[in-house]
């Protein structure tokens, strides 16, 4: 008599190895998450620094949400890699938070300018901004979703009183 097919059953080891795998794959997807954006933000120190407007501007998100309206970014950052001879960029003291698919950056930054004649200027400064994951697995990227020509909006935790009157100041300037 032939033997019966084994049929494979969970057993106490099997269901507690895969829920170890689950839990490793989950928190790996934190990390994954964390050095996609640090390469993001890495990615756009280098393109600052080379003044690489085609790689700088692939680091966009398609939903970019700009602050002005009427700014246009590529527009700006061609008038300032056109004027700047070198840009040197360094960012540090790097902050990010995770909000889902939503990545809130703080870094300080130094930047040294040098124009054409060698004239240099140094800014010591902050970045804040926000960056968008977009795709999934090991094919998200992370791109810059709202902040570089502004700063991004604040998580608001209650919405604004709307006013019922006008102050006595508005109501003057007819």
């Amino acid at each position: 008599m032939p033997a019966r097919p084994r049929i494979w059953r969970p057993s106490s080891n099997s269901l507690f190895l895969l829920v170890a795998i689950v839990v490793a794959l989950s928190a790996s997807g934190c990390a994954d998450d964390y050095d996609g954006v640090v390469a993001t933000l890495d990615a756009r120190e280098a393109h600052l620094n080379n003044k690489n407007l085609e790689a700088y501007m692939a680091l966009f998100s398609p939903e970019y949400v700009k602050a002005d309206p009427a700014n246009d970014i590529r527009e700006m950052m061609t008038k300032r890699f056109a004027f700047w001879a070198a840009i040197n960029y360094q960012s540090f003291a790097r902050n990010v938070q995770f909000e889902g698919d939503v990545a809130r950056v703080v870094q300080e930054y130094r930047m040294v300018l040098t124009d054409k004649r060698g004239s240099s200027q140094t800014i010591n400064g902050a970045d804040h901004f926000l960056l968008k994951k977009h795709g999934w697995g090991p094919f998200a990227k992370w791109l810059l979703y709202q902040g570089l020509d502004g700063a991004p909006a604040k998580k608001e935790e209650t919405p604004a009183p709307t006013p019922t009157e006008a102050s006595p100041a508005e109501g003057d300037q007819q």
